[in-house]
This record gives structure tokens, sequence and C-alpha cells, in this order.
């Protein structure tokens, strides 16, 4: 409440609060903001509410020259590869991965990848050539990662685990001329369309090729990946991401975590994901060892820690959701050769940290980005204890604003979606410059002219130190055990079944586990039986969704119950609890 009382000639204004919801330095901000109203609005009387300020100038200095200085003079002339040839020439003998008792050195890394790039070469690979990559994680995935950038070209992760359809799209959007697989996965491919190399059986004719790496004049600014994310419009997305803006994360990370030779990385997360830029490209830049899970491994909870046990890894990046699961299991405190874990795709909750520092020493980061702004944007040390695990801080050469619906900057304490800026934001959109034009746009506070910015559909708020707190979407994305979901694209995925008029999609919470759940109007409901459509559904929806998309409950209605304002009761809607299970214990030693 503000009380105001007259003295004099003098107007004095008193805030009282309950102590209980209100802290006493947001209360000392609020006050600050309503003055800066007051001399906003007498400086300015006949203009429009919108034009009057809140934040003082010396907030804006703070946020745009305090908590945004991130410059660092890092190389500006490498690519991804180079980073990679450097370590294999300082330490051709060292081991750079290991897959189930089979290793390369990076010396047999180095050559190999060489000779695939002049293979490669051969087909009409060269900068600005996108090539399709659909392996098995394992030794052969590094070789083709390196030999297509190598060879100056981009590469698209086609991941074996997607459907025909999602993979036939992917490889028709981004144009690749050349697809890199292996005999067992020639089955997801077209006999028309890009030329399908099997490596398996190509290995005779790539052994063939000379061990030094062709001589192609790669810049920073050529493409190194598109990475395909969920799509709101019904298909995914593929987003453009350059060598600059991968270096500028390898080198930020390589310094941060200081590793070196005498650390080993694991790698267990699909390389459709950006997450696995930093498994396979931050050690290999570094001249660390990468301890790779054998397909299907990432599930088995027991195997990962056995694995990360046996090949002493020092660093891992884990979803809060799998880095729960490793914390119930008694191997874990096994694990002693672990020095920082980070932790990303999912709020991280004060309870977890705690349980994480009962049984590790090690250091535990809470890191954030989209894929938009190359794999990660900011990092907070977390500590136990702490009511909130902010998303902390920008990282190197990154910038951060907290805007409102008018790109006006929010200072600390006011919710506002989060804008990213700096080396690390992508190039754009594959082929879809007006969803690029929409989502990135021009740095308004940028010194440098042409500078843009990423608008991430987060909503967060600064906290008084400089680091920033997520509070949720202004938008239906979703992230469920790490993924990224548009529930968009599962909406219209449905609504394009013949049987359906309109179909949304939730997400459900009960207890610790989220589960994705769909609701549909049938166009027929009085002639349709729910439990023979709903298998129908899901079974329709598996042609063209990855797994993780697929909803675990889909319930059939006649109509939608509706507001008094005509829109979609979704507090009305049942709860899907027939289809959705509750946990339960294993029972036997298989499962």
């Amino acid at each position: 409440e503000l009380y105001a009382w007259q003295r004099d000639r003098r107007l004095d204004l008193y805030w009282v609060y309950d102590v209980d919801l209100f802290d006493q330095w947001r209360m000392e901000q609020m006050s600050g903001h309503f003055s800066s109203l007051l001399e906003s609005a007498l400086a300015e009387p006949h203009a429009p509410l919108h034009r009057l300020q809140m934040i003082s100038g010396r907030e804006r200095r703070r946020i745009l020259s305090e908590w945004n200085q991130t410059a660092v003079d890092y190389r500006k002339t490498a690519c991804v590869h180079h980073l990679f040839e450097e370590q294999a020439a300082k330490a051709p003998q060292a081991i750079a991965a290991e897959l189930a008792g089979r290793s390369l050195t990076y010396g047999e890394l180095n050559r190999h990848a060489s000779q695939l790039a002049r293979y490669l070469a051969h087909l009409g690979a060269g900068p600005g050539v996108r090539i399709g990559v659909c392996l098995e994680r394992g030794p052969d995935l590094l070789v083709a990662l390196l030999g297509v950038l190598k060879a100056g070209s981009a590469y698209v992760p086609l991941d074996p685990a997607y459907p025909a359809d999602r993979v036939a799209y992917m490889l028709c959007d981004s144009g690749a001329a050349v697809v890199l697989t292996q005999h067992s996965l020639r089955q997801l491919f077209p006999c028309d369309g890009a030329e399908i190399v099997e490596l398996n059986t190509a290995a005779h004719g790539i052994a063939r090729e000379p061990v030094d790496a062709p001589s192609v004049a790669v810049s920073p600014e050529d493409l190194a990946y598109i990475i395909y994310t969920s799509g709101s419009t019904g298909q995914p997305k593929g987003v453009a991401v350059e060598h600059r803006q991968v270096c500028n994360q390898l080198f930020w990370a390589g310094e941060a975590l200081l590793l070196g030779s005498n650390d080993c990385v694991l790698q267990k997360a699909s390389f459709s994901f950006d997450a696995s830029i930093l498994e396979i490209f931050l050690p290999l830049a570094c001249g660390a060892r990468i301890a790779i899970a054998v397909p299907g491994g990432e599930r088995d909870v027991d195997y990962l820690l056995q694995l990360a046990i046996e090949k002493s890894v020092t660093y891992v990046d884990l979803a809060p959701s799998l880095l729960e699961a490793l914390l119930d299991n008694p191997l874990m405190q096994q694990w002693t050769s672990l020095r920082v874990m980070s932790s990303g795709a999912e709020v991280l909750k004060p309870e977890l940290v705690e349980a994480f520092y009962q049984k590790l020493s090690a250091e535990l980061w809470n890191t954030y980005g989209p894929t938009e702004a190359t794999v990660q944007a900011t990092f907070a040390r977390c500590l136990p204890g702490a009511p909130v695990v902010p998303l902390g801080k920008p990282l190197a050469n990154t910038t951060l604003y907290v805007l409102d619906n008018r790109l006006d900057l929010l200072p600390a304490g006011i919710a506002g979606e989060l804008y990213i800026g700096g080396a690390g934001v992508a190039r754009g959109y594959w082929n879809r410059p007006a969803l690029t034009a929409e989502k990135f746009v021009a740095d308004a506070f940028a010194v440098e002219p042409g500078r843009r910015i990423y608008r991430t559909g987060d909503l967060v708020r600064w906290l008084p130190d400089g680091q920033l707190e997520f509070l949720g979407r202004v938008d239906h994305q979703v992230k469920i055990r790490g993924f990224r979901i548009e529930l968009g694209e599962i909406e219209s995925a449905l609504r394009s079944h013949e049987e359906v008029a309109d179909a949304l999609v939730m997400v459900h919470e009960r207890g610790r586990v989220k589960q994705l759940a769909a609701y549909v109007v049938a166009r027929q409901f009085e002639s349709v039986t729910s439990p023979n459509l709903v298998q129908a559904l899901q079974k329709y929806l598996r042609r063209s969704l990855p797994a993780h998309m697929v909803p675990g409950a889909i319930t059939v209605l006649s109509s939608w119950p509706l507001t008094q304002s005509g829109k979609i009761d979704r507090r009305a809607l049942p709860a899907p609890e027939q289809q959705i299970r509750e946990h339960q214990a294993p029972r036997t030693a298989e499962e």
C-alpha cells in the first residue's frame, strides 16, 4: 500500500508491505521505479503511457555495462575441426574415444576423418554443401562428423531412431547432397534423391585416399551443422549454426571447465541434439578422452554409472530427470572421478542440488541455452541450501536482455521475455526467412550495428546479483526428460488424421512424472470406438514423430468444454488417468 502525506509544500510517500511476501530490495526497487515513472510523466506530460520510463539510467547502465560485460578476445579464425587437428598434432598417440573395448587415438581419428573428407570431395563436398549423417553412436560417427567438417561441408544429423517420414522430411528440407550411413540403416532412405554412402561398404575405397587433410578454404562464417528441432507449425525446423558460434562455445567451456588431457567426457546424447556438441567436439578440442555409451545405453542407469566409474569420467552433462535417476542409484557414490557435472534442458530444483552434494564432492552447474544460441548461453555454479537455482550469468561474448513486449529493457525483479545476443546466436532457420526474421531481431542495445538477438520465448527475471531466474514459457513449448517439444507440432499431426476434427496437447504432471496428454474431438464421435481410435492415432503419430513426442495418453471427446467466452476450458478436461500409469518399481533383476 502507498500512503501520501502533505507536509507544507512537500509530499511524502510511504510504502507499507508484508515482509513475508516482499523482500526489502524489491520494495526499494519498486519505490525507485515509481519515482522514475513520476519524473518521466512530468518531463513528458502528454506522452502515451507506454513511452514513460520506469527503469532508471543507473539500472540501465548496470544491465548493459556490468551484467553484460562478457567480452573475451578468443581466436576469430578457427573452425571446429581445426581445434581437433591441433590436439591430434600435439598428442597423436593419446586415446580420443573408446567404445566397448574399441579405441581410437587422436592420430587414427584424424587420419580416418581426412580420408573420408577426401572421399567426400569426389562427391561434391565443400563449403555450403549439406551432408546427412545417419549412424549409430560410436567411433564411426566421430569419423563421419569430422570428415564432413574437414571437407568444408555442414553435417545434418539424422537420428536412426526417428521415423522414416521425419528423416525423409529433414533430408529433403536440408537439401543434403550425400548421406553417410551404415548398411543396417539403408532402409530408411529412398532410392532417389541424395547419394547414399554406406561407410562399412565403402570402407576399402575410403582407405585408399591420402591420410592428410584436403586443402579446403573453410571460414568461421561457413555452416558447421543444421540441427532440426520441434516446430510449432507441424514440421521440424532446422537451426543453421556456423563454425564461429560453435568455437566460441568450445573456447569458453574448455576454459571454464579446465578441461585437458587428463579428463574423460561421457558421450550418451543423440547427435541430433546440440548437447552432443559438448560431448563430442569439446573433449576433442581440449585433448580429453571420450567414453562412448553403446546405442541404447543412455536409457540404462546402471550401465551409465558403471561406464562412468570404469572409464573415470570427470565431466558429464545431464538433464535433471536423468540426474535424479542416477542419484537414486547406490552406485552413484562410487563415481569418485567426477569433477564437474552440468545440468540443463529442464528446471533444476533446489532439492536435487541438495541431494547431489550429499552424495558427491564434485561441482554442479546449472546451464541453459536454446539450440538457436548454440548449446549454452548461461551458467551458474549451484550451491546447496539456496532457495532458488538460478540460470546464472551470460557466458563469454554473450549478452542477455529481459524485455517487455515493446522490446524495452526491464529491470531486476520484473518478469519479461529473455533475448540472447552475442557470438553464439545462430545464422537462423534453414529455408525459413519469415520465421528467422520473427525470432532473430535487431539488437537495439549493441554498440556495433547489425547485431541480432534471439527471442527465446522463456519468461525470466533478473535477480539482484545479476543472475537470471527462470519462470516459465510465454508459448506452448515444453521440456520433458530434456527434450524440447512444440505442442503445436503434435497437435498439427493429430489434426491431419481423417477422423480428428480438432486436437489439444498438454503436459500432465503426476508426482515426479511428466507425460504428454492429448485430447481429440472425433469427427463422428457416435460411430467411433475410443480405444480403437486411440491405438490408431498413436500408430499414426509414430510414423512421423519421434517416440518422445507421442502422447502417452489420448482422450477422445465429442466436443470441447467451453468457457463463457467460448474458449476451451482446460480445467474442465477429464484427467487422462486411465492411460497414464503410476510409476512401478522393478519387480525382477532384468526390469
